[in-house]
């Protein structure tokens, strides 16, 4: 399962924490966050790696997804216009940073001209906010926190 959370913010790191007590809670464990060495999050539970952790901010909107199994996830607002030489859309944009992520690669020309799995993408419309989130698994929670 993929627990997902979209929180509005003042103070990141807060809305950040947020999420991972939420999470936490939900699956009845402590967890934290550690980055490894290229700087991609690790989730932690009783001081060793158990699971996955991606996280996104725009525009004083936190996304942040975890699951047992390897998770990306970018959010954007819906109307950020995107360069045509790149990308068709924003919903394609917000594909192709949530691939990047699950690959655990830099956004590169690499990651932006390959050909992204569609079968591994799950876009959806939040308000003004278009979110993608790229996983093997199809079992979704999205949970907006206050």
């Amino acid at each position: 399962m993929i627990y997902a959370y979209l929180i509005k913010y003042t103070h990141l790191q807060q809305a950040k924490e947020q999420a991972l007590r939420q999470y936490s809670q939900v699956r009845g464990n402590v967890f934290s966050i550690e980055h490894l060495p290229n700087g991609a999050p690790q989730l932690i539970s009783c001081g060793k790696p158990n699971g996955y952790v991606s996280v996104s901010h725009t525009d004083g909107v936190l996304a942040m997804a975890f699951s047992d199994d390897n998770v990306g996830i970018d959010i954007e607002r819906a109307d950020r216009k995107v360069s045509p030489k790149i990308c068709k859309n924003i919903e394609q944009w917000t594909a192709i940073e949530a691939y990047a992520k699950w690959t655990r690669e830099s956004l590169s020309k690499n990651i932006i001209f390959q050909r992204i799995p569609e079968d591994m993408i799950v876009t959806r419309l939040f308000g003004e906010y278009v979110i993608s989130i790229c996983s093997k698994r199809k079992d979704i929670a999205i949970t907006q926190l206050d």
